[in-house]
């Protein structure tokens, strides 16, 4: 391997010193692309402090709260980086202090400003050339500037919320709600989005910080990112929907006042939820352009959802042959009549478990099923779910039914 074109690289890359050397601690190479450079004051401590590093992974340490140098060692040898300086404070494990003196005061404003992803790629390049088993990112930032026990804090805290939680009877806002919400957004339904905020329940906003304000714009954050991601799956483009999302939180951050930051994250979700629904009947526009009786043909499925819909009833209704009907109905939705069908009777009867008191066997004679073993053999195959646990999982609190109690609103 071509190491001083390596060393040259990186030198330039970050504006500093590179040094190599042998196992033996001898100075094999040295590569500094500015000229009227030297650390030579300080580098005999930095190198008796690299010697008694132990371990086979790189380093990244800090010197006097300063600079900083990286350590990278390799089969035969060790490489050392720097000096480097970065715009922020950052936490290193492994620290040097030494005595400041004039010279070494002067110095510092010498030492370049880097970018931290630049100088961790920089690092990794050189160790993973001379290893097989590859180090990552995160591994590294994980043992240069993390210190020992921290993943175990919010585990900690994690524990001690939980008790409080179980003392004071305080729970989060249902899960089941969060996710009629954004599906109602995937669907572009701004009806059922509505629908579901204005849902009752026991249950408070999670508390991400302690700071009142701070946590209404994390919540913020959180609503968003769930919210867009709902819309690309509703078919909106990624780039459309980051950037929407992007744009409200800007907005967000920048306000100090909880109740406009409710409305901008209720804002955002409704024009999600808009941008998805305008998206589907652009579509449908489309294609009714293209060929009116596939138009025709859902408006008729949707207006007798309740009846036992037959292709043959709806070709008939629209003066065509049932084969016509079909083959055309497939080769402009790309599924079949029956099954576009099924799809729309299951969509409803999942809005009518999540939102109504109706018991499966009303469900089932409403939509025009045989049965309701037999409608819930098509939910089962086409969901997952039993009529039952899909009520359980997603239904409104004060709606859900279960197999004992669930009752008939004509009886009542």
């Amino acid at each position: 391997m071509n190491e001083l074109y390596l060393m040259n690289h990186i030198s330039r890359q970050l504006h500093t010193i590179v040094r190599y050397f042998g196992i033996d601690s001898a100075e094999k190479s040295y590569v500094c692309a500015r000229m009227d450079f030297s650390d030579s004051v300080l580098f005999p401590e930095i190198l008796s402090y690299c010697q008694t590093l132990e371990g086979s992974l790189p380093v990244l340490f800090d010197v006097n709260s300063t600079f900083c140098y990286g350590y990278v060692p390799d089969c035969s040898g060790f490489y050392i980086i720097g000096p480097i300086r970065f715009a922020d404070p950052l936490f290193f494990v492994h620290r040097l202090q030494t005595e400041p003196t004039e010279k070494s005061l002067d110095f510092t404003a010498d030492v370049a400003l880097c970018d931290f992803q630049a100088v961790l790629s920089s690092i990794l390049l050189v160790y993973n050339l001379y290893h097989f088993e590859e180090l990552g990112q995160n591994e590294l930032i994980q043992y240069c500037c993390i210190p020992k026990g921290a993943d175990a804090e919010p585990l900690q805290l994690y524990s001690e919320l939980t008790f409080q939680n179980q003392e004071y009877g305080q729970k989060h806002n249902p899960y089941g709600q969060e996710l009629r919400e954004q599906q109602s957004i995937e669907l572009g339904d701004p009806i059922l989005l509505k629908k579901s905020l204005e849902e009752d329940y026991i249950g408070e906003i999670g508390t991400l910080s302690k700071d009142h304000l701070r946590n209404w714009k994390y919540l913020g954050a959180t609503v968003l990112t769930l919210a867009s991601r709902s819309a690309i799956r509703g078919g909106i483009s990624p780039e459309v929907a980051f950037s929407l999302q992007d744009s409200y939180m800007q907005k967000i951050d920048e306000t100090n006042n909880e109740q406009r930051i409710l409305h901008l994250i209720r804002a955002a979700e409704f024009t999600f939820a808009n941008m998805v629904r305008e998206l589907k009947e652009f579509h449908l526009g489309i294609r009714a352009k293209e060929n009116p009786y596939i138009e025709q043909c859902k408006d008729y499925i949707f207006s007798h959802l309740h009846d036992k819909l037959e292709v043959a009833d709806i070709a008939r209704h629209l003066a065509l042959n049932a084969n016509y009907l079909s083959e055309l109905f497939h080769t402009y939705e790309g599924v079949t009549l029956k099954s576009y069908i099924q799809h729309e009777k299951v969509k409803l009867v999942k809005n009518l478990l999540t939102y109504s008191r109706y018991g499966y066997s009303e469900i089932a004679t409403y939509l025009g099923y045989s049965s309701q073993s037999h409608l819930g053999k098509i939910f089962k195959q086409t969901t997952g779910y039993t009529l039952s646990q899909y009520r359980k999982k997603f239904g409104s609190p004060e709606f859900i039914a279960n197999e004992k109690n669930c009752f008939n609103v004509s009886s009542k």
